[in-house]
C-alpha cells in the first residue's frame, strides 16, 4: 500500500510545503508592514538609547509567539482534518490500517516548524525596521516608490503569485484526470444497480444440491419489489478481483503462451451489469452441468486470438502445466469490452464460463470457482431497505449465504478512486488556501503601498489627477508584480505538470485550457484583491492626505 500511494503522498507533501512558503512570506510582508508602521516609534527609542538588539529581539518574540499560536490552533484543526483525510482515503473499507492520532514525532515536527517560520520569517522584517536611521525616520523618509523594503514587499508577492499559480494548475490538472476516470466508459452500466458481497459458507454440498441453489437464486430474489434482473458470479465489476489463466486456443501452437482473464456467471448476467452483446448469444438456462461446455468473451480476446476472423464456434480451453490442453469451450458469444480491475488501463482479454456448468478440469467440481461471490442486483426504481430484503431472500434458500455489504455499483466503482479523490480534493484545497494567501498579501501590500504614499496621493489629486487615474495607477503598481508572479509561475506550472504526468489519466500535462485558465483566475482574485486599496486610494481628501505629514 505504501509503494502504491508513495508518489501522490509525495506530491501533497510538496503542495502542503508550498503552502507553507506562501504562509510564511503573507507573515514576514505582515511583520514588514508592521515594522515600517513603528520606525517613528523605534527611532524614538533608539534615539533614547535603545540597543539595536534588544529591538530586533523584541520583533523576534513577537514573530515566534505568533507563529507558535498559528501552528497551536493548526494542530487542532489538524487532527480533525487528519481523520477526515483518512476516512476518505479508506472510503468503504471496514478495517482502517492508519491512526489519525498525532504521534510525539508529528508534534515536534509542528512545534519545530512554527519556531523556525517565526524566527527565519520574523528576522528580516526585525532587521529591516532596526536599521532605519532615526532622523530620517522622525522626518518621515523613506516612503517614496523606490523605497528597499517596498521592493521587498513586492518580490515576496511575486512568489506567492508564482507558487498560487502552480497549485493552481496542478489542483485544475488532477481534478480533471479524477473527472475523466470517473466519467470514462467503463464498458458496464452503473445506475440502479446494486452488488451483493457473499460469504458463502454450504459445506459438503452435493452438485445438484448447489445447482438447485443457484437456480432458485434469482427467482427467490427477484420477488423482492422493485427488483427487476438478478445475477450471480464469481465476482463483479471493479471490485479489486481479477482472476487469470493460461490457455490453449484453436488455430494456435501449444508452444504459444496464451493468458486470459476469465470469470463464472449466472444467467442473466450481461443484462443485469448493462454489458451489451454484440455477436451470437449470451450466458442463458440451457448451460447446465449436462450441457456442451461454452464460453462469451469479450472484444478483446476476439481480436487478440482471432484477428478478424469470425469466432463464433471457435473453441479454447484451460492450459495444463506443461503447456499442452483441450479445447473444452466453445465460443457461443461476443460481448462488449468491460473493466474489471484497473480503470487506467483497457479491458484485459476476458472470457465467461456459465455458473451452473461442470468445470474443465476434474478435481474442481467444487471448487472455489463454483461458489459465487457476488449477486448484481438491478432495480427500475428505489429499493428501500434492499440489504434486508436480500439478507431475508437468501435465507430462505439457505442458511450458508451471508451477505457482507451491499453497496450501488456507483459506489463500488468511486472506490477505485479514493486515493486519487484524496489528492486532488486535498490540492484543490491547497490550491484555493494558496490562492486565498497570495491575494491577502497582494492586498496587504498594496493597502501599504497607498499608506505610503497617502502624501504624494494628495498632491497629484489636488493637482488635478481624476479618481479613475489614481485607481488605474494603483492597480497598475499591484498587477506588475502579479504578471511577474505569473511569467515565473507558469513555466513552474508546466514542469509541476511533467512531473504530475505518471498520475494523470487522459490529460495533457501542458493542457493550454488549464494553464490559461489556472493564470486568468489568478489575475482576476488579483485584480478583485488590489481594487479595495485603489478604491480607497481614491476616496483621499488631498487637503488632510498633505497635512498629514
Amino acid at each position: 500500500m505504501r509503494d502504491q500511494v508513495a508518489p501522490s503522498l509525495t506530491l501533497l507533501l510538496a503542495v502542503s510545503g508550498a503552502v507553507l512558503l506562501i504562509a510564511c512570506a503573507n507573515l514576514a510582508n505582515l511583520l514588514l508592514a508592521r515594522g515600517m508602521g513603528r520606525r517613528v516609534e523605534l527611532a524614538v527609542r533608539t534615539a533614547l538609547g535603545a540597543p539595536r538588539g534588544r529591538l530586533v529581539a523584541e520583533s523576534m518574540i513577537e514573530s515566534v509567539v505568533l507563529a507558535c499560536a498559528g501552528g497551536l490552533a493548526g494542530l487542532i484543526v489538524a487532527y480533525e482534518g487528519a481523520r477526515a483525510i483518512v476516512a476518505m482515503a479508506f472510503r468503504g473499507v471496514r478495517y482502517i490500517p492508519v491512526d489519525a492520532s498525532p504521534s510525539a514525532p508529528v508534534l515536534a515536527f509542528a512545534a519545530a516548524v512554527s519556531i523556525a517560520t517565526g524566527v527565519v520569517f520574523g528576522i528580516v522584517p526585525a532587521l529591516a525596521a532596526s536599521r532605519s536611521d532615526p532622523i530620517d525616520a522622525m522626518r518621515g523618509a523613506g516612503r517614496v516608490a523606490g523605497d528597499r523594503h517596498s521592493r521587498l514587499g513586492r518580490g515576496l508577492v511575486a512568489l506567492q503569485v508564482a507558487l498560487s499559480l502552480v497549485l493552481v494548475a496542478c489542483a485544475g490538472l488532477l481534478a480533471r484526470s479524477l473527472y475523466n476516470l470517473q466519467a470514462q466508459d467503463f464498458g458496464f452500466q452503473t445506475a440502479n444497480r446494486y452488488v451483493a458481497a457473499l460469504n458463502v459458507a454450504l459445506g459438503d454440498v452435493t452438485p445438484e444440491r448447489l445447482e438447485a441453489i443457484y437456480r432458485a437464486l434469482p427467482e427467490r430474489i427477484g420477488r423482492i419489489a422493485g427488483v427487476d434482473r438478478v445475477a450471480f458470479s464469481l465476482y463483479s465489476p471493479m471490485e479489486g478481483d481479477n482472476w487469470g489463466t493460461r490457455i490453449t486456443v484453436d488455430g494456435h501452437s501449444t508452444s504459444e503462451v496464451l493468458s486470459a482473464s476469465w470469470d463464472r456467471v449466472s444467467a442473466g448476467y450481461f443484462d443485469a451489469i448493462g454489458t451489451p452483446l454484440l455477436r451470437g448469444r449470451a450466458i442463458d438456462a440451457r448451460d447446465t452441468r449436462t450441457s456442451p461446455m461454452v464460453a462469451v468473451v469479450n472484444e478483446t480476446f476476439t481480436r487478440r486470438f482471432f484477428g478478424s476472423a469470425d469466432p463464433l464456434g471457435r473453441r479454447f480451453g484451460f492450459s495444463d502445466h506443461d503447456g499442452g490442453g483441450s479445447h473444452d469451450f466453445e465460443i457461443v458469444g461476443v460481448v462488449g469490452d468491460a473493466k474489471y480491475q484497473n480503470a487506467r488501463r483497457p479491458a484485459y482479454a476476458t472470457f465467461f464460463l456459465p455458473f451452473l456448468q461442470q468445470p474443465a478440469r476434474a478435481g474442481q467440481v467444487l471448487g472455489r470457482s463454483n461458489y459465487a461471490k457476488s449477486i448484481e442486483l438491478y432495480a427500475g426504481r428505489p429499493v428501500p431497505n434492499i440489504e434486508a430484503e436480500l439478507r431475508r431472500a437468501l435465507a430462505d434458500l439457505d442458511p450458508g449465504f451471508t451477505v457482507l455489504r451491499v453497496v450501488s455499483l456507483d459506489e463500488q466503482v468511486a472506490r477505485n478512486f479514493n486515493a486519487e479523490r484524496l489528492v486532488a480534493t486535498l490540492t484543490v484545497a491547497f490550491g484555493s488556501m494558496a490562492l486565498l494567501l497570495a491575494c491577502l498579501g497582494l492586498y496587504g501590500v498594496t493597502a501599504q503601498f497607498v499608506v505610503a504614499r497617502t502624501r504624494e496621493i494628495g498632491v497629484r489629486m489636488a493637482m488635478g489627477a481624476t479618481r479613475g487615474r489614481v485607481v488605474a495607477a494603483v492597480l497598475r503598481s499591484a498587477l506588475v508584480q502579479v504578471v511577474i508572479g505569473a511569467a515565473i509561475g507558469l513555466p513552474a506550472a508546466f514542469g509541476a505538470g511533467r512531473l504530475l504526468a505518471r498520475q494523470l489519466y487522459g490529460v495533457n500535462p501542458r493542457d493550454p485550457s488549464i494553464m490559461l485558465g489556472s493564470a486568468a483566475v489568478m489575475v482576476l482574485c488579483a485584480a478583485i484583491a488590489a481594487i479595495i486599496p485603489a478604491t480607497r486610494a481614491a476616496s483621499i481628501d488631498p487637503v488632510r492626505a498633505i497635512r498629514s505629514e
